[in-house]
Protein backbone atom coordinates (compact mmCIF):
# COMPACT_ATOMS: atom_id res chain seq x y z
CA UNK A 1 0.00 0.00 0.00
CA UNK A 2 1.88 3.02 -1.07
CA UNK A 3 -0.14 6.89 -0.67
CA UNK A 4 -0.06 9.49 -2.85
CA UNK A 5 0.98 13.81 -1.80
CA UNK A 6 -2.79 13.43 -0.31
CA UNK A 7 -5.47 11.55 1.23
CA UNK A 8 -8.27 10.76 -0.82
CA UNK A 9 -10.74 11.27 1.87
CA UNK A 10 -10.72 13.04 5.39
CA UNK A 11 -9.43 11.10 8.05
CA UNK A 12 -11.15 11.60 11.81
CA UNK A 13 -9.46 9.34 14.15
CA UNK A 14 -11.28 10.18 17.64
CA UNK A 15 -8.59 10.01 19.87
CA UNK A 16 -4.51 10.46 20.37
CA UNK A 17 -2.61 7.95 18.16
CA UNK A 18 0.45 8.37 20.55
CA UNK A 19 -1.13 7.59 24.43
CA UNK A 20 -4.61 6.54 22.97
CA UNK A 21 -6.81 9.41 25.11
CA UNK A 22 -10.09 9.84 23.79
CA UNK A 23 -11.47 12.50 25.98
CA UNK A 24 -10.31 16.37 26.05
CA UNK A 25 -9.11 18.50 22.86
CA UNK A 26 -7.87 16.53 19.97
CA UNK A 27 -5.85 18.52 17.71
CA UNK A 28 -4.91 17.66 13.37
CA UNK A 29 -2.01 15.68 13.49
CA UNK A 30 0.01 16.33 10.38
CA UNK A 31 1.97 12.64 10.29
CA UNK A 32 5.07 14.13 8.56
CA UNK A 33 5.38 17.55 9.96
CA UNK A 34 4.40 20.66 7.84
CA UNK A 35 8.16 21.77 8.47
CA UNK A 36 9.35 18.83 5.93
CA UNK A 37 6.37 19.00 3.60
CA UNK A 38 4.23 16.97 4.84
CA UNK A 39 0.66 17.23 3.41
CA UNK A 40 -0.83 13.95 5.25
CA UNK A 41 -3.54 14.73 7.74
CA UNK A 42 -4.91 13.21 10.41
CA UNK A 43 -7.92 14.64 12.28
CA UNK A 44 -8.78 14.50 15.84
CA UNK A 45 -5.53 12.55 16.59
CA UNK A 46 -3.13 14.12 18.65
CA UNK A 47 -3.76 15.37 22.70
CA UNK A 48 -2.14 18.81 23.51
CA UNK A 49 0.85 16.69 25.87
CA UNK A 50 1.62 14.47 22.64
CA UNK A 51 1.85 17.01 20.22
CA UNK A 52 3.91 18.89 22.65
CA UNK A 53 6.22 15.43 22.67
CA UNK A 54 6.61 14.87 18.98
CA UNK A 55 6.83 18.71 18.49
CA UNK A 56 10.46 18.40 20.26
CA UNK A 57 11.93 15.93 18.33
CA UNK A 58 10.36 17.13 14.73
CA UNK A 59 11.98 20.19 15.47
CA UNK A 60 15.59 18.66 16.02
CA UNK A 61 15.54 16.85 12.45
CA UNK A 62 14.19 20.19 10.78
CA UNK A 63 16.61 22.34 12.27
CA UNK A 64 19.48 20.70 12.56
CA UNK A 65 19.68 17.72 9.63
CA UNK A 66 17.23 19.37 7.45
CA UNK A 67 17.84 23.01 7.88
CA UNK A 68 18.82 23.93 4.22
CA UNK A 69 16.81 21.46 2.22
CA UNK A 70 13.88 22.93 3.81
CA UNK A 71 15.12 26.66 2.64
CA UNK A 72 15.89 25.52 -0.78
CA UNK A 73 12.30 23.80 -1.18
CA UNK A 74 10.64 26.85 0.81
CA UNK A 75 9.16 24.89 3.45
CA UNK A 76 6.82 25.94 5.76
CA UNK A 77 8.93 27.50 8.77
CA UNK A 78 8.32 28.92 12.55
CA UNK A 79 11.16 31.02 12.72
CA UNK A 80 10.43 34.50 13.75
CA UNK A 81 13.47 36.04 11.29
CA UNK A 82 12.37 33.85 8.34
CA UNK A 83 14.56 31.84 6.10
CA UNK A 84 18.18 32.27 6.71
CA UNK A 85 19.99 33.58 3.82
CA UNK A 86 23.31 32.49 4.77
CA UNK A 87 25.29 29.50 6.99
CA UNK A 88 28.39 29.87 8.96
CA UNK A 89 30.68 27.55 6.69
CA UNK A 90 34.53 26.59 8.20
CA UNK A 91 36.90 27.02 5.23
CA UNK A 92 40.80 26.70 4.49
CA UNK A 93 41.93 29.77 2.68
CA UNK A 94 45.32 30.53 1.68
CA UNK A 95 46.46 27.98 4.31
CA UNK A 96 44.35 29.60 7.22
CA UNK A 97 41.48 28.40 8.53
CA UNK A 98 38.54 30.87 9.28
CA UNK A 99 34.73 30.69 9.10
CA UNK A 100 32.82 32.81 6.16
CA UNK A 101 28.47 33.11 5.74
CA UNK A 102 28.09 31.01 2.81
CA UNK A 103 24.57 31.36 0.86
CA UNK A 104 22.51 28.75 1.58
CA UNK A 105 22.11 27.75 -2.28
CA UNK A 106 25.79 27.08 -2.35
CA UNK A 107 26.17 24.79 0.88
CA UNK A 108 27.91 22.01 0.50
CA UNK A 109 25.49 19.82 2.76
CA UNK A 110 22.08 20.16 2.26
CA UNK A 111 20.77 17.17 3.92
CA UNK A 112 21.81 14.42 6.63
CA UNK A 113 20.44 11.29 7.65
CA UNK A 114 21.69 8.81 10.16
CA UNK A 115 21.47 5.38 8.80
CA UNK A 116 21.01 2.30 11.10
CA UNK A 117 21.13 -1.50 10.89
CA UNK A 118 17.39 -3.53 10.75
CA UNK A 119 15.09 -3.39 13.08
CA UNK A 120 16.34 -6.06 15.76
CA UNK A 121 12.97 -7.90 15.66
CA UNK A 122 14.11 -8.97 12.25
CA UNK A 123 17.89 -9.14 12.09
CA UNK A 124 17.31 -11.23 15.58
CA UNK A 125 20.56 -10.02 16.90
CA UNK A 126 21.22 -9.53 20.52
CA UNK A 127 19.65 -6.42 21.46
CA UNK A 128 20.05 -4.31 24.79
CA UNK A 129 18.27 -0.62 23.97
CA UNK A 130 18.28 2.27 22.22
CA UNK A 131 19.56 2.57 18.64
CA UNK A 132 22.81 2.14 17.12
CA UNK A 133 24.02 4.68 14.52
CA UNK A 134 25.55 2.98 11.50
CA UNK A 135 26.57 5.86 9.85
CA UNK A 136 25.29 9.25 7.91
CA UNK A 137 23.44 9.68 3.92
CA UNK A 138 24.37 12.95 2.59
CA UNK A 139 22.60 15.15 0.12
CA UNK A 140 25.06 17.35 -1.68
CA UNK A 141 24.61 20.08 -4.23
CA UNK A 142 26.17 19.70 -7.93
CA UNK A 143 29.52 19.55 -8.41
CA UNK A 144 29.45 22.66 -10.26
CA UNK A 145 28.02 24.52 -7.50
CA UNK A 146 31.14 23.67 -5.26
CA UNK A 147 33.14 24.71 -7.84
CA UNK A 148 31.35 28.08 -7.96
CA UNK A 149 31.27 28.40 -3.96
CA UNK A 150 35.33 27.74 -3.90
CA UNK A 151 35.73 30.53 -6.97
CA UNK A 152 33.79 32.60 -5.24
CA UNK A 153 35.55 32.60 -2.36
CA UNK A 154 38.77 31.49 -2.92
CA UNK A 155 39.14 28.58 -0.75
CA UNK A 156 40.87 25.87 -0.41
CA UNK A 157 38.45 23.84 1.66
CA UNK A 158 35.53 22.98 3.89
CA UNK A 159 34.90 21.52 6.84
CA UNK A 160 31.22 21.49 8.73
CA UNK A 161 30.00 19.43 11.71
CA UNK A 162 26.52 17.70 12.18
CA UNK A 163 24.74 17.30 15.18
CA UNK A 164 23.04 13.85 15.43
CA UNK A 165 21.52 12.24 18.24
CA UNK A 166 19.81 9.19 17.26
CA UNK A 167 17.19 9.24 18.90
CA UNK A 168 14.79 12.05 17.03
CA UNK A 169 15.48 10.92 13.77
CA UNK A 170 14.42 7.46 15.03
CA UNK A 171 11.29 8.90 16.91
CA UNK A 172 9.73 10.54 14.03
CA UNK A 173 10.28 7.75 11.76
CA UNK A 174 8.47 6.22 14.36
CA UNK A 175 5.63 8.81 14.47
CA UNK A 176 5.32 8.79 11.15
CA UNK A 177 4.74 4.94 10.64
CA UNK A 178 2.65 5.06 13.06
CA UNK A 179 0.38 7.95 11.52
CA UNK A 180 0.34 5.95 8.14
CA UNK A 181 -0.47 2.95 9.50
CA UNK A 182 -3.47 4.42 11.52
CA UNK A 183 -4.67 6.41 8.33
CA UNK A 184 -4.92 2.55 6.89
CA UNK A 185 -5.97 0.51 9.16
CA UNK A 186 -7.55 2.08 11.39
CA UNK A 187 -7.56 3.60 15.27
CA UNK A 188 -7.86 -0.40 16.54
CA UNK A 189 -4.30 -0.62 16.10
CA UNK A 190 -3.53 2.07 17.96
CA UNK A 191 -3.67 -0.10 21.36
CA UNK A 192 -1.04 -2.52 20.80
CA UNK A 193 1.64 -0.67 18.40
CA UNK A 194 4.56 -1.95 19.90
CA UNK A 195 6.20 1.48 18.88
CA UNK A 196 3.91 4.04 21.17
CA UNK A 197 5.92 4.14 24.14
CA UNK A 198 9.34 4.70 22.29
CA UNK A 199 7.84 7.20 20.10
CA UNK A 200 6.87 9.43 23.52
CA UNK A 201 10.25 8.20 25.37
CA UNK A 202 8.38 6.20 27.71
CA UNK A 203 10.75 3.14 26.60
CA UNK A 204 14.23 2.69 25.28
CA UNK A 205 13.55 -0.02 22.54
CA UNK A 206 12.91 1.81 19.75
CA UNK A 207 16.29 0.09 17.76
CA UNK A 208 13.88 -2.99 18.15
CA UNK A 209 11.10 -1.38 15.88
CA UNK A 210 13.31 1.26 13.62
CA UNK A 211 16.25 0.44 11.43
CA UNK A 212 17.33 0.94 7.99
CA UNK A 213 15.89 -1.33 4.49
CA UNK A 214 18.39 -1.98 2.39
CA UNK A 215 17.33 -2.10 -1.50
CA UNK A 216 18.30 0.86 -4.40
CA UNK A 217 16.46 3.86 -4.26
CA UNK A 218 14.47 3.77 -7.44
CA UNK A 219 13.91 7.43 -9.54
CA UNK A 220 11.24 9.62 -8.01
CA UNK A 221 10.00 12.79 -8.06
CA UNK A 222 8.34 12.41 -4.83
CA UNK A 223 9.08 14.47 -1.63
CA UNK A 224 8.15 11.53 0.78
CA UNK A 225 7.16 8.02 0.13
CA UNK A 226 6.00 5.89 2.06
CA UNK A 227 4.52 2.19 1.89
CA UNK A 228 2.79 0.09 4.15
CA UNK A 229 2.51 -4.12 4.30
CA UNK A 230 1.45 -6.81 6.92
CA UNK A 231 4.10 -9.42 6.15
CA UNK A 232 4.21 -13.03 7.33
CA UNK A 233 5.15 -12.10 11.05
CA UNK A 234 1.69 -10.58 10.90
CA UNK A 235 3.21 -7.70 11.82
CA UNK A 236 2.64 -3.79 10.36
CA UNK A 237 5.71 -2.90 8.50
CA UNK A 238 6.06 0.55 7.12
CA UNK A 239 8.42 1.88 4.83
CA UNK A 240 9.52 5.55 5.01
CA UNK A 241 12.49 7.43 2.06
CA UNK A 242 12.50 11.27 3.31
CA UNK A 243 13.01 13.30 0.69
CA UNK A 244 13.17 10.17 -2.02
CA UNK A 245 13.52 12.81 -5.04
CA UNK A 246 17.51 12.20 -3.86
CA UNK A 247 17.15 8.61 -3.56
CA UNK A 248 17.80 9.08 0.64
CA UNK A 249 18.21 5.90 2.97
CA UNK A 250 14.68 3.91 3.02
CA UNK A 251 13.93 2.84 6.82
CA UNK A 252 11.81 0.21 7.81
CA UNK A 253 9.68 0.64 11.03
CA UNK A 254 7.59 -2.86 12.74
CA UNK A 255 4.84 -0.76 14.03
CA UNK A 256 2.59 -3.39 15.33
CA UNK A 257 0.16 -6.65 14.89
CA UNK A 258 -1.86 -6.47 12.31
CA UNK A 259 -5.71 -5.66 12.94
Amino acid sequence: MNFGNRFQRKIIVGQCIYCGRADGPLHKEHIVPSCLGGNWILYKASCPRCEGVTRQFEGFVAADQALVIRTLAKLPTRAKSGRPKSLPLKVTRAGHEETIDCPVEMYPIRLTLETYPPPACIDKRPYEKGIEKMGVGFVTPSAKTIRDLRDRFQIDGYDFSVTLQGLPQARLLAKIALGFATAAYGAKIIEHAYIRRAILGESDDIGRWVGCFNRPAAKTNSFHQVGLSIERDDNIHAYVRLFARYRTPEYLIVVGPAP
